[in-house]
């Protein structure tokens, strides 16, 4: 059947959507596409957890372990939105 597009609006602060642009840029996509990718992964995330609670309460590992878990893969991809 195919994808169908439909517009999402996200009310962000002016630094949140300039750290947003960054990180798309950096990953070579639109800030539309990236937040497209996030919205997806956030919804699988979400499905797996079953409630915005259970997201909220998610331990994921603190930015400086991602920053540090990433630094290896970032040095061979050219970078990383974290680094």
């Amino acid at each position: 059947m195919g994808e169908w597009r439909v517009q999402v609006s996200v009310w962000v602060s002016p630094q949140r959507r300039t750290e947003l642009e960054q990180c798309a840029g950096r990953a070579k996509r639109t800030l539309a596409n990236f937040g497209a990718l996030s919205l997806e992964w956030g919804f699988e995330q979400f499905k797996v957890v079953g409630s915005t609670e259970g997201l909220l309460k998610y331990k994921i590992r603190s930015a400086s372990g991602i920053r540090s878990a990433l630094k290896t893969r970032s040095r061979q991809a050219g970078g990383s939105c974290l680094t």
